[in-house]
């Protein structure tokens, strides 16, 4: 559409004390937009003399109405973002802060540049968390006193929140954030989210920082030390990977928690790896024959009108189908593809017991809801290895995947072996950033776990069926042990959130096991009031905050 022509806007009006509905006009026909969108279109209007100015609008250009509209034009958004000259990402109106607030997102942005450069030419460089503290209160010396928290502010507008125009950023050329008549490059403003997310006063779970800062990762080459990035040109990491770093995104229809996902992740980009994944080392085996299959498919969707050949059914948007199925389908298709890992089953949590038998349109018990915030971390790969086995020779006449889905219908039937039963639960911890709250958590974890020793930890001799003393191995369970405490050291290196390092490229048993024990004892002397190594305690400390997510919610 274009903006040239003041007439195409009509501003609202009360009528009888209520706000009518702004309207702008395609052709001679008028379309009712909402006042974010008014707003938007009034600061995009190129200035009197200069040409007209071409705009896609989602809500104004897909006929939001039409299902099978919707359902085709989903699969075309990816290119129409990567395709245009720039994206504008419209975060509302200013306030009176908000030029202060941009000029201290620009200064930090040129910090977090002076660091990566610091870090890339001394990777073994030390103190590094001391001098991003000493460049970052030099840079803002001059600013108004509450420009960390007005930035923290800018990131909660409900712009970050919204789960479209993470693929619209993603894939975009240039992308520019703007407030009325503000603007400044993007990525620059995403790029200290983290270190702003890092500095608040309490630790909030349903955030989709990361996910931005994720995108800023993949552009700058930087690396993201908690989410993986990914071999896939133009991809974020596996669909699984990304539905759940995304819960706290928001979406008016449930099902784009889904669609909205599939340009930008590995299986909806290259569907082939769908088929032949079975570990990353395989999958360099593979690659040129899995390269060569996607590049046929892409020759082929770029003159199909449904850009659909190869693609899964599950992989496909579909708004005619209610929100349950598209769920179980894609949570079907998740445990029946090669190599019919179950990972996809830890993603599903229940608040309230689910029904044994769903009725029809209900969500089965096994099938996770991606528009529910997060309530508990995911280990994946090598730490959930669930559906790796010998196939059986029965497997020859009716395949596992027949048997898991040949039940009742929307069960999942699976053989397994009897681990033991769950004789005790404690109450969900809950504790601040703080190092106190959460040793009192554990203490109360403790307590309610072993009422038997109720009081006495980290004091009982005890040992536990590994031959080490209980309190160690009671500890070592609460961080995940190894995994806790060795990402916490990641974390404690972190460049204050400024960039993380590479997690992968330092992971390797000897070295995960050193960190971990070594951490353990540290807390476990520390609670004790023994003389302690501070900097590993505080790495265990960091690595429980990895490992839970039920924490406390404050003020920011």
């Amino acid at each position: 559409m274009s903006t040239s022509n003041p007439a195409s806007l009509t501003k609202p009006s009360p009528t009888h004390g209520v706000p009518t509905t702004p309207e702008t006009t395609s052709g001679n026909h008028p379309l009712p937009i909402k006042p974010n969108l008014e707003s938007a279109l009034q600061y995009l209007r190129p200035p009197a003399g200069h040409p007209p100015r071409r705009l896609w609008i989602d809500a104004l250009c897909i006929d939001q109405s039409s299902t099978s509209e919707r359902s085709r034009q989903v699969q075309y958004i990816r290119l129409v973002y990567k395709h245009c000259s720039r994206v504008i990402a419209w975060l509302g109106s200013k306030t009176d802060d908000t030029a202060a607030t941009f000029e201290a997102a620009r200064r930090l942005s040129d910090v977090g540049r002076l660091v990566a450069e610091i870090q890339d030419s001394s990777p073994s460089a030390t103190n590094i968390n001391d001098f991003v503290r000493d460049a970052t209160n030099t840079a803002l010396s001059n600013l108004p006193p509450n420009s960390l928290s007005s930035l923290a502010s800018l990131s909660d507008r409900e712009y970050f929140h919204r789960t479209w125009v993470v693929q619209e950023i993603a894939v975009s050329a240039t992308a520019i954030a703007k407030c009325d008549d503000l603007e400044m490059p993007f990525f620059d403003l995403v790029s200290n989210l983290l270190f702003v997310f890092g500095n608040r006063e309490s630790i909030v779970t349903t955030t989709s920082l990361d996910v931005w800062y994720l995108i800023f990762a993949q552009r700058s080459g930087r690396q993201s030390g908690h989410v993986r990035l990914t071999d896939v040109p133009g991809s974020l990491g596996p669909l699984l990977d990304l539905l759940e770093n995304m819960r706290a995104f928001r979406a008016t229809d449930v099902r784009d928690k889904i669609y909205s996902v599939l340009g930008i992740c590995d299986e909806g980009l290259q569907p082939i790896l769908t088929h032949t994944h079975i570990t990353r080392q395989t999958d360099r085996w593979l690659r040129p024959l899995t390269g060569a299959v996607a590049r046929l498919q892409n020759f082929v969707n770029a003159s199909n009108p449904d850009l659909s050949w190869g693609i899964p059914a599950a992989l496909k948007p579909d708004y005619a189908r209610d929100v349950p199925a598209v769920y179980t389908d894609l949570a079907r298709y998740m445990t029946s593809k090669s190599p019919m890992f179950l990972d996809v089953l830890s993603f599903a949590q229940h608040k309230v017991a689910p029904p044994a038998f769903p009725a029809p349109g209900e969500f089965p018990s096994w099938v996770p809801k991606w528009f529910e915030t997060k309530t508990f971390a995911v280990f994946r790969e090598s730490n959930f290895g669930a559906g790796i086995c010998v196939p059986p020779l029965s497997d020859l006449v009716v395949s596992r995947v027949q048997r898991a889905f040949s039940g009742i219908p929307g069960s999942l039937t699976l053989d397994g072996f009897h681990v033991g039963v769950v004789h005790r639960v404690s109450e969900p911890m809950i504790f601040t950033p703080h190092g106190d709250s959460k040793t009192e958590a554990v203490k109360s974890a403790w307590d309610q776990l072993l009422p038997n020793l109720k009081g006495v930890f980290p004091r009982p001799t005890q040992l536990y069926r590994t031959g080490e003393p209980f309190k160690v191995a009671f500890c070592k369970a609460l961080s995940a042990h190894p995994q806790g405490a060795f990402y916490g050291s990641v974390l404690s290196n972190a460049a204050m959130g400024f960039r993380f390092p590479d997690v992968e490229g330092q992971m390797n048993q000897e070295r995960v096991l050193e960190v971990g024990e070594a951490a353990t004892q540290a807390f476990l002397a520390g609670v004790g009031g023994q003389e302690l190594d501070e900097r590993a305690a505080k790495r265990w400390l960091l690595g429980l905050g990895w490992v839970y997510i039920v924490i406390k919610e404050g003020p920011s």
